[in-house]
């Protein structure tokens, strides 16, 4: 006898569809809500990937079905984490790989291995049912009407993956999908692509890399030291006063007597390593890009050329995406990481390594003591996701103009500006020689909550350089934009 395709093992029509919602859209949704409310990560109320797995084992597919949920499992935990760090592809499965190679102990083993069981288990349990329902023509349309309703919801509210305006804070989508976000991967290799090809054509950093062009110093007899710091996490906030909280230290009398000072924002695509390739070699790309980039077109090797020492500095360990061997191709003489700071003290929480005030004392050092022209880059590490809690605890309150951010943007502003200051603090240095500074953001922080993220531009990343004066005049920042930063940033 035949059995009715909605009717096996004694269930009936409304059974079968009760526990494919139950196991294709309660229980993800419990189990991405608790991983959220415990890792402060927001997540969606639903996984469109999951429930999309739940219509294949309801028509009969029940061991594509089962595969497909243990594989949006880790498709979501990977992709989550990879936009939010704007991160391509390619970055995303590196740091995945380093993290699990590198970042010993049992916290991270087992993070991996709960991940993997928790993926095994779902897709273990979504095979199970499928076997105990059969095929059910009314519990495949429940859950694609589910899906369907999801989306509209998405979409009125705006803040779908198509249509998600920036100026609307979203703590919760309705649906999710960890396939759209590593289709989100290829968007920004492809805004990396669009922007590498503007930079070229039009040199959209001129502000920044004016300032470092040898033909800038060529034949000046007294040749200035030259510092880049690539300052992490360091995002452009969209609200003026808060932003300009951020430009203050650079505004002192003592500072404006002694430098011109310019401020502004430049375009960001990508994640660090592309910040770093924008600013040595005026165009977008990342680690992978090393090998294909022509190093005499970099900032390090024009620099040495022309009689620099070369100094790249980082408080993170140099196997972190191969930094120590294409900072060697690009022209640096002197690569400093954690490997060659024994002994010094520690910060980070996850990305543990030197802390942001002894990579300044040894900026300071190696610029006082040198007797050649330096040209030095330091990429920060104290601002890094997740926040040191020693450190936002130093930091101490955020300034009244950044009152308005959320508890962690204002934990993070103050690591940000603490590092800001002591550079500030070093460019006022009597002893220091004519030096040029620049400072500028990779990224904006990629906190895990949206309402977070929320206050900071998408697309651009603040700056400040600091010219030595040849003489009073020739401002690079009228007294009137001064005054106006300052009463904006001090309310």
């Amino acid at each position: 006898m035949r059995l009715n395709s909605d009717r096996v093992s004694g269930s009936t029509p409304a059974v079968a569809t009760f526990a494919l919602v139950a196991a294709f859209v309660f229980v993800p949704t419990l189990l991405i809500r608790t991983g959220a409310a415990l890792s402060g990560f927001g997540g969606p109320l639903i996984d469109v990937d999951i429930l999309g797995c739940g219509i294949l084992v309801a028509l009969g597919y029940r061991r594509v079905g089962a595969l497909g949920v243990g594989i949006a499992i880790l498709l979501r935990l990977i992709s989550s984490v990879g936009a939010i760090f704007h991160f391509t592809a390619g970055d995303a499965l590196t740091a995945l790989l380093w993290d699990f190679r590198r970042l010993s102990g049992l916290a991270t083993y087992g993070k991996v291995a709960l991940a993997i069981a928790g993926a095994v288990a779902l897709a273990m349990g979504a095979h199970r049912v499928g076997r105990h329902v059969g095929r059910s023509s009314h519990g495949a349309l429940v859950l694609a009407g589910i899906l369907l309703m999801a989306a509209i919801a998405d979409v009125a509210k705006g803040s779908n993956v198509f249509s998600r305006p920036d100026d609307v804070q979203r703590r919760v989508n309705v649906a999710g999908s960890g396939l759209l976000r590593l289709w989100r991967f290829t968007q920004i290799s492809a805004e990396m692509a669009e922007q590498d090809r503007e930079l070229r054509r039009t040199g959209t950093d001129v502000a920044i890399r004016a300032s470092f062009s040898p033909d800038s110093i060529r034949g000046n007899a007294q040749r200035p030291n030259m510092v880049i710091v690539l300052v992490e996490s360091w995002g452009l906030l969209s609200a003026p006063a808060a932003a300009d909280a951020f430009t203050v230290p650079f505004l002192s009398s003592a500072m404006r007597e002694r430098y011109k000072v310019r401020v502004g924002s430049v375009p960001f695509a990508g994640a660090t390593t592309a910040a770093e390739f924008r600013e040595l070699c005026g165009r977008y790309g990342n680690h992978y890009s090393a090998l294909h980039t022509s190093a005499t077109a970099c900032l390090p090797a024009m620099m040495r050329n022309i009689g620099y020492q070369t100094t790249a500095m980082h408080g993170f360990t140099g196997a972190m995406f191969e930094r120590r061997d294409w900072y060697a191709r690009f022209g640096f003489e002197s690569r400093i990481f954690r490997e060659q700071l024994p002994g010094v003290p520690q910060c980070g929480r996850v990305f543990i390594g030197a802390c942001d005030s002894s990579m300044v004392a040894l900026l300071r050092t190696r610029l006082l003591s040198a007797t050649s022209p330096q040209f030095i880059y330091w990429v920060t590490l104290d601002s890094h996701l997740p926040l040191d809690p020693k450190l936002a605890r130093a930091a101490g309150r955020c300034p009244a103009a950044l009152a308005r951010l959320t508890a962690s943007d204002c934990a993070h502003a103050a690591i940000i500006l603490r590092t800001l200051q002591a550079v500030a603090a070093l460019a006022e240095d009597p002893k220091l020689r004519a030096t040029r500074f620049v400072l500028v953001g990779d990224h904006p922080p990629p906190f895990l909550l949206e309402s977070d993220r929320a206050a900071y531009s998408t697309s651009q990343v603040p700056y400040v350089v600091l010219e030595p004066r040849a003489a009073p005049a020739d401002d690079l920042l009228p007294v009137g934009e001064v005054r106006t930063i300052l009463a904006r940033a001090t309310p």
